[in-house]
């Protein structure tokens, strides 16, 4: 017969060892997923629409390295993309005062026109939204037959 103490680590080894299966049984079952070609159940990342990235404010470096990272990477093809994001930014660290305000007020200027823009296009839905408009709109087509009517030829 065993003692109390011996029962308790049986116990223990047992839990441990049903915890490390459960471990290795979820290991299998994705690796099983991802030779199927699935992707195990993640949380998804959230995606981003135009929207959220019109509403986005611009900042003088943003716009320096949206303006000059394209000329970089055709004169430097080699460089990988982290190496080139590092060197844009100590070119914008190693640019004047003056020239960064000069971005920054580029910047504010793009994103005024930009919600200018916006808010023109959302006065236009306004406008074919607006019931004064209805007779502009298309009417609306006959939908076919159901495929259980009888139709006359």
């Amino acid at each position: 017969m065993m003692g109390v103490q011996q029962a308790q680590a049986f116990i223990a080894f047992l839990n441990c060892e049903a915890q490390n299966n459960e471990q290795r049984a979820k290991n299998l079952r994705a690796t099983a997923l991802a030779i199927e070609g699935k992707i195990p159940d993640r949380p998804q990342k959230r995606k981003r629409d135009d929207d959220i990235k019109a509403n986005k404010n611009p900042s003088g470096y943003s716009l320096f390295v949206e303006e000059n990272i394209e000329q970089f990477k055709k004169s430097h093809p080699d460089r990988p993309a982290a190496e080139i994001t590092s060197i844009m930014s100590k070119q914008w660290t190693a640019t004047s005062e003056e020239e960064k305000r000069v971005w920054n007020f580029r910047a504010k200027q793009q994103m005024q026109s930009e919600k200018v823009s916006l808010q023109d296009t959302v006065d236009q839905d306004d406008e074919t939204n607006d019931p004064a408009n209805a007779e502009r709109k298309r009417p609306a087509l006959k939908k076919p037959p159901h495929p259980t009517q009888s139709v006359e030829i």
